[in-house]
């Protein structure tokens, strides 16, 4: 065993220095080939890593592309104009980066929704064995389940019961098992309806991680495109009616985080995922596509650094990412919002402060209003009765700074008021059965509901 052990450590020694041979060659000849052939190389290596180590590369990767790219565009021949914009970035990044660590600043917020973010991610790991979920047959009931999720604290509880679809989405799959129906007619007895958003949303993560893992971003086409139709058909076919863009929505999720698939280069599959579900047609699928990616871009690992940002540096990412596409753009910037208010909900002084030092920004379109005011529809769904729900919203803000008040109301307390009110858009979406609308934008709540 051992000899074979030394010849392999040996070969792979000699391809890895005939094929840095190969790339200075290729440098030389073909600077394109060359590119394909480091990142086919990364994704193999990529691909062998665990989901841990893999999340360390995404975020070491991550930084050094954004340093490189701030690098190239700072050495261009248009940074010597004043109005550059990639000098502008730089130095937005920089008052970005001081104030948020600066203890007399925003320190304290950002070690408060550091920690938030922290919680919720354990959390997420720690479901299955909070609620003793086995890896294998016999499982409990469903219901029963549910019940122990329910018996946590209003503010777990969401990611429980998500958490729980999710791993029994899973069981099917660990069957050898093609799931059908699990969240219709008689599989809903017993299960108490404020579980269907998120149990739809943890099903829908199962059946896309089971298929995206097939594939990656330098998959055939073909391929991804066969995937997709599978993710979205069983999405919709397993989903609970009415909570479909629930299930749909995990798909942006799983594709944003490539830690999920081994896929060393998510933003790239993003691109051709989206780029796919244009192609094939299914324009309700790439909405709801794009609002799990922008609340995927909240939980990425680089955003989890203090000095990135986290929000608004997401909200950037954003924004390069859905370039000349509105419709990308409204639904993952909706999503983002939705990610930031589900963590920091008891905190609401976090996010007023973004909306202190970007409002104005934040005022351009309505997609983080729209976010909001979805993602505490979502929370009235799941926990009801929770009192810090309506303690977000209804926070006020330093009455001193008017801009802050005006863009507070604008951006959070106005459309979630009329959301949540009695008689407001979320009972309107629960009578009509419409619930997994709010998992993506909707440029009018009033006229979407007129055409239910």
């Amino acid at each position: 065993m051992m000899r074979n052990f030394t010849k392999s450590m040996f070969s792979f020694s000699w391809a890895m220095s005939v094929f840095g041979l190969q790339q200075v060659t290729n440098l030389v000849m073909n600077q394109d080939k060359a590119t394909k052939d480091f990142d086919e190389v990364t994704q193999a290596v990529g691909g062998k890593l665990g989901q841990t180590p893999l999340s360390v590369f995404l975020l070491g990767d991550s930084v050094q592309r954004e340093a490189l790219a701030a690098s190239f565009r700072l050495l261009s021949p248009a940074a010597l104009s004043r109005n550059n914009a990639a000098v502008q970035d730089l130095i937005n990044q920089s008052v970005e980066t001081v104030r948020y660590l600066n203890p007399l600043q925003d320190g304290d917020l950002t070690l408060q929704e550091i920690r938030n973010k922290i919680t919720v991610f354990r959390l997420v790991l720690q479901i299955p064995d909070r609620l003793k979920l086995p890896e294998e047959p016999p499982y409990p009931e469903l219901t029963q389940i549910i019940e122990d999720a329910y018996d946590m604290e209003d503010y777990p509880a969401l990611w429980a019961v998500e958490g729980v679809g999710h791993w029994y989405g899973s069981t099917y799959y660990d069957r050898g098992e093609v799931p059908h129906g699990i969240l219709k007619d008689d599989h809903l007895n017993g299960l108490p309806e404020k579980s269907f958003t998120m149990l739809n949303a943890g099903i829908g993560m199962a059946i896309a991680q089971h298929w995206i893992k097939q594939v990656n971003h330098l998959s055939p086409v073909a391929d991804i495109r066969y995937v997709l139709g599978e993710i979205t058909t069983l999405c919709r076919d397993n989903a609970t009616p009415g909570f479909e863009g629930a299930a749909l929505e995990s798909l942006g999720l799983i594709t944003q985080n490539g830690q999920f698939y081994d896929d060393a280069r998510p933003d790239e599959m993003v691109q051709i995922v989206g780029r796919e579900l244009q192609e094939i047609g299914d324009q309700e699928a790439f909405e709801y596509f794009w609002h799990g990616v922008g609340r995927a871009h909240y939980f990425l690992p680089i955003n989890f650094l203090p000095g990135y940002g986290s929000i608004w540096h997401a909200w950037e990412m954003i924004r390069e990412a859905t370039e000349h596409d509105e419709t990308a753009w409204l639904n993952a910037i909706a999503g983002l919002a939705w990610g930031a208010t589900m963590v920091n909900i008891r905190h609401p002084k976090i996010i007023a402060n973004v909306v202190k030092h970007h409002g104005n920004d934040l005022a351009i379109d309505d997609g983080f209003a729209n976010g909001v005011a979805s993602s505490l529809m979502m929370r009235a769904d799941t926990t009801p009765g929770a009192s810090f729900i309506s303690e977000y919203y209804e926070y006020e803000p330093d009455a001193s700074d008017a801009d802050l008040v005006e863009n507070w109301n604008s951006q959070v307390r106005h459309l979630s008021e009329r959301a949540l009110t009695e008689g407001g858009y979320y009972d309107e979406l629960k009578q009509h059965n419409r619930l997994g609308e709010i998992f993506r934008y909707h440029y009018s709540f009033p006229d979407f509901l007129a055409h239910l």
